[in-house]
């Protein structure tokens, strides 16, 4: 069985890890603007985040 103090570390290690992968998602332009298409589809609101995308990747 595993001990409380193991468990502790664990939860605590996948918090940090999650919160990680939540930052690197909001300073990404390209995985803002797919959230972006996901929540609007092609509708041209996405537009800014399309252009900063692109100029990220040049």
């Amino acid at each position: 069985m595993l001990s409380m103090r193991l468990l502790v570390k664990i939860c605590v290690l996948l918090t940090i890890i999650a919160i990680g992968l939540t930052f690197g998602q909001r300073s990404n332009p390209c995985s803002r603007y797919r959230n972006c298409m996901l929540d609007n589809g092609d509708n041209g609101s996405c537009d800014f985040y399309d252009r900063m995308c692109r100029a990220s990747r040049q």
